[in-house]
């Protein structure tokens, strides 16, 4: 974990494939959104949760990102699943704006499932 830098992507697995999603600090510090806790800043261990962690490198300006965490956590939001998951706080911090590839990857495939059922269900 030494090569992190401040504005780094953290994933941690969770089901069927999709990724808990955090944002390296340093000093330790990992800025996420969590059920039940909202947006906050934790440990690395607690943000692990004894799973392996992959690193995303970003390019984000570590001063731009701290600010952007100091700023939303005058008033964290809440976590959703669908309007402000983990994801979404991740990228918002790290880029400016908020956005959930996992969101979006898993409404093409329902999308997609229900094209394939209407089609099949006309024959």
């Amino acid at each position: 974990m030494s090569s992190l830098n401040t504005g780094d992507f953290l994933l941690r697995p969770k089901l069927l494939g999709f990724s808990h999603v955090g944002v390296w600090l340093g000093g330790g510090a990992v800025f996420h959104n969590a059920p039940g806790k909202g947006e906050h800043i934790s440990s690395l261990a607690e943000f692990a949760e004894g799973e392996g962690v992959t690193i995303e490198p970003s390019l984000a300006d570590p001063a731009i990102v701290l600010s952007r965490v100091r700023e939303k956590l005058q008033a964290p939001r809440d976590y959703d699943l669908i309007t402000n998951n983990c994801e979404h706080s991740a990228t918002g911090v790290v880029t400016g704006r908020s956005y959930s590839r996992q969101i979006v990857a898993s409404m093409l495939v329902l999308f997609g499932l229900g094209a394939l059922y209407l089609s099949l269900r006309r024959r």
